[in-house]
């Protein structure tokens, strides 16, 4: 049994019932009766059987109105029609990852695909590979977390819970009990899918320099951001995979009307789904090239379902598209690492204490350094006895800590951080960088004191 064994196991034997099995066809059976050994190495016969079961299945991501909660009715999920054309096979995912990757890479450095908050260029999506956006980012979903755990080696107990999020992630649109009765199946796919990521060049999975690298505390991938940019750019299978806020919406609804109506869709309950599914299915059937393939909506819908939603989705074709009202975002360049304007000044200063320790002091007070272990040190009581408040935000534990270096067309060294924000020196020797809520930090010059009034 390897390593993360003991992962496994424990997640699974709490999670495993709750597991969405992959999808295939209605009338296909399974026979896993060569994966004996799911949690160790997979055997050769293993990996040829699941191969066969799984590369070519479609990707379709578990939509639940209540994630982490076990449900065997049809209402536990929130179905979705797949695109007509473009959708995504796991093969399309583990083909080539790293070749992948690169596509997505040129794309994001193309100033004319950084599509920000509110824009939906659908026109662009095949100079700005929005399907490989889309693909990159189902590797980021189905292996980071996979891989991370790997690389920590955690307690089994800890991560029972990820487990169960982990295996939710996708799920088998044929099956109409997929979260009950075919638990088994469910746990080969997860191993899988698993040993799939393992073979993954860990170049491939590397955070994409212009998309947001992951916080400090998501070390699962970029999987949201890069799904977003695929939406914005016009994957289908990523607008209708993935929910969006109202300023996506309305966007969306620019572009195709369709897929807005589709992000309508999964904003509402079951009862009030269908009206928008089918005001989505009318609008896509007049465009010259449909983009939506809405085979499976009478094996979701019965009949007399249909029939009582027809008046309301009616009324929605007459009445025609209503924007939906949006709400005020400082944070305009998500998911870009583009800096934001910036909308205010902050400073820090630097000075050594008895100790040799180099502090950054705030205007507050808090004073922040790095201790003999490497961790940041705060103490609420300093060497002298005077009260210390410290910053909410750590900037020294993401900021001091180079990324990436390299020399600007002015000559000047420039880097990032871990965050992703890019810093360089001023001529009067601060540091500065901009992070992605508009504040400008400044970090002056070791015995340089704060300006007054900088609270």
């Amino acid at each position: 049994m390897s390593a993360h064994s003991g992962v496994w196991l424990a997640g699974l034997a709490w999670a495993g019932f709750c597991a969405a099995a992959p999808m295939v066809s209605a009338d296909c059976e399974y026979d896993g009766s060569h994966c004996t050994d799911i949690y160790g190495d997979l055997s050769g016969g293993c990996v040829t059987t699941l191969d066969r079961r799984y590369l070519d299945t479609h990707v379709r991501l578990a939509r639940l109105p209540k994630r982490g909660r076990c449900a065997a009715t049809d209402d536990s999920r929130i179905w979705v029609p797949l695109p007509r054309l473009n959708r995504i096979v796991w093969r399309d995912v583990f083909k080539d990852p790293l070749a992948l990757r690169h596509a997505v890479v040129e794309a994001a450095a193309k100033s004319q695909c950084q599509a920000m908050a509110g824009e939906a260029p659908h026109a662009l999506r095949e100079v700005c590979a929005a399907d490989a956006f889309a693909r990159l980012s189902v590797l980021h979903q189905a292996c980071a977390r996979v891989l991370a755990w790997d690389e920590s080696s955690p307690e089994a107990a800890a991560y029972a819970a990820e487990l169960e999020l982990s295996l939710h992630d996708f799920v088998d649109p044929w099956d109409r009990d997929a979260y009950g009765n075919r638990p088994v199946e469910a746990e080969h796919h997860f191993a899988w899918r698993a040993a799939k990521c393992r073979s993954v060049p860990k170049e491939a999975l590397k955070p994409i320099e212009m998309v947001r690298p992951p916080g400090p505390y998501d070390r699962f991938g970029q999987h949201p951001w890069l799904a977003r940019i695929a939406a914005r750019l016009g994957s289908v299978w990523a607008n209708a995979q993935w929910g969006q806020d109202a300023k996506e919406i309305n966007a969306t609804a620019r572009a195709n009307v369709a897929l807005a109506y589709l992000h309508r869709e999964v904003m509402s309950n079951r009862s009030r789904r269908l009206p928008f599914l089918l005001v989505a299915k009318a609008h896509d059937s007049r465009l010259n090239d449909p983009q939506i393939d809405w085979s499976e909506l009478p094996q979701e819908f019965s009949e007399d379902e249909i029939e009582a939603a027809t008046p309301a989705a009616q009324r929605l074709l007459r009445d025609g598209w209503q924007p939906l009202p949006e709400e005020g975002d400082r944070d305009l360049t998500w998911p870009w690492a583009i800096a934001p304007p910036v909308v205010e000044t902050r400073f820090i200063a630097r000075r050594y204490d008895r100790y040799g320790n180099l502090r950054w002091v705030y205007p507050n007070g808090g004073e922040h350094w790095f201790g003999p272990n490497g961790e940041v040190e705060i103490d609420y009581v300093n060497e002298y006895g005077e009260q210390v408040v410290f910053e909410s935000h750590t900037q020294i534990e993401t900021a001091s800590v180079r990324v990436r270096e390299w020399i600007d067309e002015a000559g000047k060294e420039r880097w990032t951080d871990k965050d992703g924000h890019e810093h360089w020196i001023d001529d009067d020797g601060a540091e500065r960088w901009v992070d992605w809520n508009g504040t400008a930090w400044v970090l002056l010059p070791i015995g340089v004191p704060l300006p007054e009034n900088t609270e």
